[in-house]
């Protein structure tokens, strides 16, 4: 997987993925 296709897909689900980084950083 190159960097723009994993970019586009943490920009898809970063709104869930970033609440639970916070909660288990």
């Amino acid at each position: 997987m190159d960097q723009e296709a994993s970019l586009k897909l943490f920009n898809s689900s970063g709104r869930a993925i970033r609440p639970l980084c916070i909660k288990y950083a």
